[in-house]
Order: C-alpha cells, then sequence, then structure tokens
C-alpha cells in the first residue's frame, strides 16, 4: 500500500506530465507541390478530399460536385476527381462517419487550428467541437441529452487519444 508521501508524488508527477503534455506541440507542413486541378498546395484550413484513384487532394472549392457542409480533414468520404473518371466527372458520396473517425477529424482540426497543440480537454474542447459540428460530421442523430458524450469518452479511451 502506498504511503502518503508516494501518492503526493505519484500526483505531482502525474501533473508535471500532463502540464508537459499541454505545451507539446507539433510542427504542421504542408506538403509540397501541386495537388488540385488549380495546381496550389493543400491548405489545412479549409477542407479538401483525397482521390481514391490518385491519391491527389482537391479543395473544396475546386470540385465542380456539391459535396454539401464540410469540415477540414473530413475523412468519411469517396471521392474520384474528374481525371481519374472515365466519364470526366468527379464522383463524391459521404459515408457514415462513426465516433472514432469524428474524434480523429475532432483533434485534426484543433490541432490544426491550436498550432500543433496535441494534448486538449474532452470537456471544453473536443465535445464542443463535435456538438457544434455534429451534423457535418455524421448522419448519425444526435440525442437530445448528453448521452453522446460517454460514447466519445470511451472511443477517445479506447483508441489511445486520451490521457486518463
Amino acid at each position: 500500500m502506498k504511503t502518503e508521501e508516494e501518492t503526493h508524488e505519484t500526483s505531482q508527477d502525474y501533473e508535471k506530465r500532463i502540464s508537459e503534455l499541454k505545451q507539446k506541440t507539433i510542427r504542421i507542413e504542408i506538403p509540397p507541390g501541386p495537388q488540385c486541378y488549380c495546381g496550389n498546395p493543400r491548405d489545412f484550413r479549409e477542407p479538401d478530399f483525397l482521390c481514391s484513384v490518385c491519391y491527389r487532394w482537391f479543395h473544396q472549392k475546386c470540385i465542380a460536385f456539391d459535396v454539401g457542409p464540410s469540415l477540414p480533414f473530413m475523412t468519411a468520404y469517396h471521392f474520384m476527381c474528374k481525371k481519374c473518371n472515365n466519364s470526366d466527372e468527379e464522383v463524391f458520396s459521404k459515408k457514415q462517419a462513426n465516433f472514432a473517425i469524428m474524434c480523429q477529424t475532432a483533434l485534426a482540426n484543433l490541432m490544426c487550428t491550436h498550432d500543433g497543440r496535441v494534448c486538449f480537454s474532452e470537456e471544453r474542447e473536443i465535445l464542443p467541437f463535435l456538438d457544434k459540428n455534429w451534423d457535418v460530421l455524421t448522419f448519425q442523430p444526435r440525442k437530445a441529452n448528453d448521452s453522446w458524450h460517454a460514447n466519445i469518452h470511451k472511443t477517445l479511451v479506447c483508441c489511445h487519444l486520451i490521457l486518463i
């Protein structure tokens, strides 16, 4: 059984680690070279879509197809650019995003808007982002109460996207 002093040290170590993580950032780099029809590189502040054939990125504003409301870093879709499609038309369809995909999209957007910071508060940052963007992220109806918060928490823990 731990003594009170050992528990206090463990608590201090945990707080120190959390503080370090809150300060930790990663460098977000845009890959060089043209991607889109327009010849410009990606802009992580704007939605773009990866062609499933040529693996090039296309800005939402450059796509002729109306993809509807979108967010940067969304992955629950199928897109084929007009250069890769035999009919010279783009193909786009949104897919049902599960909680893991929704959490990954939220974290990527938060990282980008917070200069590469990698640690976020579930209550103060992740859940509000998901709440605000729910209808863009998924077709799932949102529960009228906050019961979906528990599902998001389980997903973050299960996918190792959160520290306990």
